[in-house]
């Protein structure tokens, strides 16, 4: 029988973290539902962490990549080796909240006309002890989507699609887009539903949060370097511009996006030293024309050391209201 679900987890050397969300998926387990895990040739213990789920029970379709095939043909690959109607996408370091399970499937029981699930998560530190309280595209947004009414609600859902693990989308809709031209842009998921948007697909938001997530611990991060990693940013907005052209919607992505998701990157570079004038120079020529970009630009001028002394002392305050 075609399991209604399958939870997709796309990887790449999670092993502290994997065994945490497959636990986490066990205890939740429901009928009607499958677990793919698509391992981008880990080096770690990823395999056997795997395995031992499996051998204890757990209907879990392990595939290994022979190479590291990008994290774009990873994630298209998990969604074709699923057998589900609908492929729930959750990061491979994250955590399933207790409940969720219930919750998706009885949403894409009652929702039959719904193309695209977008999940709310929590976000962590990367202990996932605590919470941290982060702005989102989606915040104060009903659940079911008008894409026939104002550009600011379509605005709102384009900005929203960046993290995987928000993603429960029916398969055939994954697979009708072609989406080849945008491999390589880490991104390939927001191109394929930024193009069900246009269409008039029809999106639903879960506002229940299903999913913690832990902030600050990207793997795109290490791979790409923090130039590579702001440019996998700043892609988002050019496959917006792409899909929507210039207008209401391009602009509110492109705020969101610079304000949001580059904008940490960028404090987050200067914290590590890791920012360069190149990281500026890409700044300036991909983002001058958004409403409020001198703010970014300030933010790019401003030493490395000040970003430090800030977050000592933020800590220092914390530290002494525990005691």
């Amino acid at each position: 029988m075609t399991p209604l679900l399958s939870i997709c987890i796309p990887t790449y050397n999670r092993a502290p973290f994997i065994s945490e969300l497959l636990l986490s998926i066990e205890n939740n387990f429901l009928d009607n539902v499958e677990v793919v895990v698509s391992d981008n040739a880990s080096d770690d213990e990823t395999p056997s962490i795997v395995e031992s789920f499996i051998d204890r029970g757990m209907p879990i379709k392990y595939f290994r990549n022979d190479t590291n095939i990008g994290a774009d043909r990873n994630f298209d690959s998990c969604v074709r080796k699923a057998s589900g109607r609908f492929c729930w996408f959750i990061g491979s370091d994250d955590v399933m909240v207790d409940g969720s399970l219930g919750i998706i499937l009885k949403k894409i029981s009652e929702n039959q006309d719904v193309d695209v699930f977008l999940v709310n998560k929590s976000d962590y530190d990367i202990s996932l002890k605590r919470e941290k309280k982060v702005r989102r595209a989606l915040d104060g947004c009903d659940e079911k989507f008008d894409l026939n009414s104002d550009q600011s609600r379509l605005g709102a859902l384009a900005s929203g699609l960046g993290y995987i693990g928000a993603i429960c989308i029916r398969k055939e809709s994954w697979i009708s887009v072609d989406a080849s031209k945008y491999i390589g842009t880490a991104y390939i998921h927001v191109y394929i539903l930024q193009t069900l948007i246009k269409l008039g697909r029809k999106f639903m938001y879960v506002s229940d949060s299903l999913l913690k997530w832990r902030f600050d611990n990207d793997s795109f991060l290490s791979e790409s370097k923090a130039l590579g990693r702001l440019d996998i940013e700043i892609n988002y907005i050019r496959i917006t511009r792409d899909v929507f052209g210039d207008g209401a919607i391009l602009d509110r992505v492109g705020r969101f996006i610079m304000n949001s998701n580059i904008l940490w990157q960028i404090v987050s570079s200067k914290l590590k030293g890791a920012f360069s004038f190149s990281m500026f120079a890409l700044v300036f020529r991909e983002l001058f024309w958004i409403k409020g970009s001198y703010r970014i630009f300030a933010v790019c001028l401003t030493p490395g050391f000040m970003f430090r002394i800030a977050r000592d002392m933020k800590h220092c305050v914390v530290q002494y209201s525990n005691e």
